[in-house]
């Protein structure tokens, strides 16, 4: 939870530092900090997603706040680091570098490029020396919406199977990061028209932030397109959260350029005082919304955890150990803490 906090805050500092706008900064921070999305990054160890993305943002931050100044050495060392540091939290973090990557190098700007060009260098060199042993059998095998149902596919050798669910899988994840509500969590074409509307308002928040920012357009949508393709084996909406950290900045920006930001403007103050606070009004209860279904799945997910007997989990691809089932079990006091089978 601190985590995600501390990405909601970096999500507040690069708004505001970009719009000098409090109020719409801490909209975009609230918008992120709600997402119910980040759900599993938060109750889960191993999805790391939510430190992928501190380290991801601080990066954005270096990058934005440079400005037209070329980077110091010891900037672009921490840049570089920042972004490998996010990529060996979690994989989905290399869409912080591959945006860097390709935003520096259409702006001309090697010192930041070259920085981010070793930081994914050094991450495959890494993963290929450390996490290239032999994967069980079926390892990667997921079971993937594919339209309007699901299916199993392995991603064993390219065939017609693995591309098609390759190319879904991808197209999903970036609608899907605009459009949570369009797909079930595992990517099932599956709309729900109430919370669409909600992704649809939110959707023109950001797309009025991007249209405001040219420069760092193309950055935050490079970031979006990178976690799309990064997410080409298997679709699941926990993996959104780097998309949902960068389009919460948009938004932010986009809340900054409306009725929100001319409440902080003195020069703007023509515009109806009905209408700003009818906008305002709109965003908090969409705020709320997002609250209220974000609780809700937080009741679930606990219930899930509750009625789960880590002794299922000794068998399959992945066996847990089981000294540290009877570990978990005698902790929390659950029965048969030796996983003796029953008779």
């Amino acid at each position: 939870m601190l985590l995600w906090t501390a990405c909601a805050w970096l999500v507040w500092r690069i708004v505001y530092g970009l719009t000098r706008s409090f109020t719409p900064a801490l909209l975009a921070a609230a918008i992120v900090l709600v997402d119910p999305r980040a759900i599993v990054t938060i109750i889960v160890l191993e999805h790391a997603s939510s430190l992928a993305c501190v380290f991801g943002l601080i990066a954005i931050t270096l990058v934005i706040d440079a400005g037209d100044r070329r980077l110091s050495g010891a900037k672009a060392i921490a840049l570089c680091l920042l972004l490998l540091a996010s990529a060996l939290s979690k994989e989905y973090g290399l869409a912080f570098t591959g945006a860097v990557t390709l935003w520096s190098l259409r702006e001309r700007r090697t010192d930041m490029a070259a920085p981010a060009a070793i930081a994914g260098a050094a991450y495959l060199a890494m993963r290929f020396v450390f996490a290239s042993g032999p994967v069980p059998p079926h390892a990667y095998c997921q079971q993937s919406g594919y339209f309007l149902s699901t299916r199993t596919v392995c991603f064993d050798a390219i065939h017609a199977d693995v591309i098609t669910q390759a190319a879904y899988n991808v197209a999903a994840t970036a609608v899907g990061s605009v459009l949570p509500w369009l797909f079930t969590p595992n990517g099932q074409i599956d709309p729900q028209p109430v919370w669409l509307i909600d992704s649809v308002a939110w959707l023109a928040v950001v797309a009025f932030g991007c249209w405001r920012t040219p420069r760092f357009r193309s950055l935050i949508l490079l970031v979006v397109a990178c976690n799309a393709i990064l997410s080409f084996a298997l679709y699941r909406d926990r993996d959104h959260v780097v998309a949902v950290c960068v389009l919460g900045i948009a938004a932010g920006i986009g809340v900054a350029g409306g009725p929100v930001g001319a409440m902080n403007a003195a020069e703007t103050s023509a515009l109806p005082r009905l209408l700003r606070r009818t906008f305002v009004a709109a965003l908090l209860v969409l705020l709320a919304a997002r609250a209220i279904t974000t609780r809700m799945f937080v009741a679930s997910e606990v219930a899930s955890a509750q009625s789960f007997d880590p002794c299922d989990a000794l068998g399959g691809p992945w066996p847990l150990d089981k000294a540290f089932a009877t570990r978990i079990k005698t902790e929390y006091r659950m029965p048969n803490p030796d996983c003796t089978p029953a008779r």
